[in-house]
């Protein structure tokens, strides 16, 4: 579901979450996805459970986990930290 919600962040972001599963119509869902992943498979249903899920484990959280990852994996120095509380 992650790699859905990018494909569909990266080419239709304007649609509302219940037209989800027509973005992947239009792609060759198998090569993307996955072979057993069909453009019905990712309908409104699903995405808001993944959605719901992400917010109960702390979207912070996750957020801040990847973030690390990521620049531990890319070795970016971080010298410093800054919080924007706007």
């Amino acid at each position: 579901m992650v790699k859905a919600i990018i494909l569909n962040g990266l080419g239709f972001i304007s649609a509302p979450l219940s037209l989800f599963e027509k973005f992947f119509e239009a792609i060759v869902t198998e090569h993307f996805l996955g072979e057993e992943i069909q453009p019905e498979h990712l309908n409104d249903e699903p995405l808001g459970r993944f959605l719901d899920e992400l917010y109960d484990a702390g979207l912070t959280e996750i957020f801040m986990r990847v973030a690390l990852s990521a620049a531990d994996r890319f070795g970016v120095k971080m010298d410093s930290f800054h919080l924007d509380s706007s």
